[in-house]
């Protein structure tokens, strides 16, 4: 059996404790896992119960630095996955982590996918292709993604018409002439990288230069 010794106060962290086992330095708690788990000076320690302390004091972390990680910005489960693993938690405390936090819901994909299409169609004016990549990158399952892309009602092309005629006019006004197709293809490229089909994006510049013509 080992025995706390003595426990002290970090002096750059004040919200956490260092632990002393048979007078030597063993590990690191925070103030709330070491009140929580009784470490008091005197107590006895066997090598299973620190290993049990060590799991503890990881999860707690990892919850912290998921919930963090969320508490401004709503991310996926894979998005939170990831953040864990930079941070160096090994994979049983990331996926417990996660699952008590969807059980929270505090991480929900449908709900995540629901306000990022959103989102993507209101402020980024992102095409439904570009939406649907992002969120794959974002590790969103497909069939997720596709139950809400598919509730998406309006045509494309009403969108895509004025942020393609705004363009336009402001490459003609910059050159005062006519465009010609090399600023044309970087026009088409631009709305393709946005998400939108090619035949959508020509159809609104054939029928912007006809009623111009």
């Amino acid at each position: 059996m080992m025995v706390i010794t003595s426990v002290e106060t970090q002096k750059k962290n004040k919200a956490r404790k260092s632990i002393f086992i048979d007078n030597k330095y063993a590990f690191s708690i925070d103030e709330e896992d070491f009140f929580r788990l009784n470490l008091y000076v005197g107590n006895t320690l066997t090598e299973d119960k620190i290993a049990q302390i060590n799991r503890t004091c990881n999860y707690s972390k990892a919850k912290k630095k998921a919930m963090k990680a969320i508490l401004f910005k709503m991310r996926s489960e894979f998005e939170v996955y990831k953040k864990l693993e930079a941070y160096g938690f090994d994979e049983p405390i990331i996926n417990e982590v996660i699952e008590h936090l969807k059980e929270l819901e505090y991480i929900n994909d449908d709900l995540f996918a629901e306000k990022y299409i959103k989102y993507a169609l209101n402020h980024k004016r992102f095409g439904k292709e570009r939406i649907i990549q992002e969120l794959i990158k974002r590790g969103v399952k497909a069939h997720r993604i596709y139950h809400y892309i598919d509730q998406i009602e309006e045509n494309e092309k009403t969108r895509l018409r004025p942020m393609i005629e705004k363009k336009m006019s402001t490459v003609t006004e910059m050159n005062d002439k006519q465009m010609n197709d090399k600023q044309m293809n970087r026009i088409r490229n631009y709305f393709i990288r946005r998400g939108y089909k090619l035949v959508d994006i020509n159809d609104c510049i054939n029928e912007l230069i006809i009623n111009n013509e």
